[in-house]
C-alpha cells in the first residue's frame, strides 16, 4: 500500500511537471514579435509629456519596435520605441504592423498581442 501510495504521488508530480513545461512552452510559441513599418515619414508623438509633444519621426521604410498598442482615452495609439532610445505614439500616418513569429531572426522586440483590427 505504501508504496501504491509513493507511486502515485511520483506520478502526479511528474505529470504536474511536464503539463507546466508543456503549458509554459505553448504560451512562448504563440508570441509575435511585432515591428512597425512606415509607409510614410510619421511623427511620434509624446502622450504623458504634454512639454515634448514631438519626441522624433519615423522615416518612410524605417522598421521599430512596437511596445504595445495603447486606448488613448479617445483614439488608439502604437506605443513605439525609437532607435534613438526614446519611446513615443504613433497617432497618425501611414504604417503597417508586420507580425514576426518568436523563432524570427530580427531584433527581440517586446512580444505583445494588438487586437486583430490593428493587423
Amino acid at each position: 500500500m505504501n508504496l501504491l501510495y509513493k507511486s502515485m504521488r511520483w506520478s502526479i508530480g511528474i505529470l504536474a511537471v511536464v503539463l507546466t513545461v508543456f503549458a509554459a512552452l505553448s504560451i512562448w510559441m504563440s508570441t509575435n514579435i511585432v515591428l512597425l513599418i512606415a509607409q510614410e515619414n510619421i511623427e511620434v508623438d509624446s502622450y504623458l509629456n504634454s512639454q515634448t509633444a514631438n519626441v522624433g519621426k519615423i522615416l518612410l521604410g524605417e522598421k521599430v519596435q512596437v511596445l504595445s498598442c495603447d486606448d488613448l482615452k479617445s483614439y488608439s495609439a502604437t506605443h513605439v520605441s525609437l532607435k534613438i532610445r526614446q519611446e513615443g505614439y504613433v497617432i497618425k500616418g501611414k504604417f503597417r504592423l508586420e507580425l514576426f513569429p518568436f523563432w524570427s531572426a530580427v531584433d527581440r522586440p517586446i512580444s505583445f498581442s494588438c487586437p486583430p483590427a490593428w493587423h
